[in-house]
């Protein structure tokens, strides 16, 4: 298949639901680590706070961008799935115009 995807389209379906529900389950529990983080907020002072900050912003770049990443994993997929259908679909649709018109 064009852009190096080989798969039956059920394999495609289920690839894009794995991929859908781990960036569900990571998307879960790092909310649940950034909530339980936040709560040590008031436990710094000083240039610990100051680091302690950063990383929360760090953390919560990092958190966007893997959930971009496997959002845009699950699409390709998606739209690979599409595609092979399409394409065995199309495949069908000419055998089928040459058995009829050869009859």
């Amino acid at each position: 298949m064009a852009g190096g995807y080989e798969g039956t389209v059920q394999q495609f379906t289920d690839a894009h639901q794995k991929v859908v529900g781990v960036k569900e389950q990571i998307e879960g529990d790092l909310k649940s680590l950034y909530g339980q983080l936040t709560e040590l907020e008031s436990a710094w002072r000083g240039m610990a706070k100051t680091a302690f900050d950063q990383l929360m912003v760090r953390f919560a770049d990092d958190e966007k961008k893997l959930n971009q990443a496997l959002q845009g994993i699950a699409e390709q997929l998606q739209a690979a799935g599409s595609q092979y259908n399409e394409s065995e679909q199309s495949q069908q649709d000419a055998f089928s115009n040459i058995t009829n018109t050869l009859g």
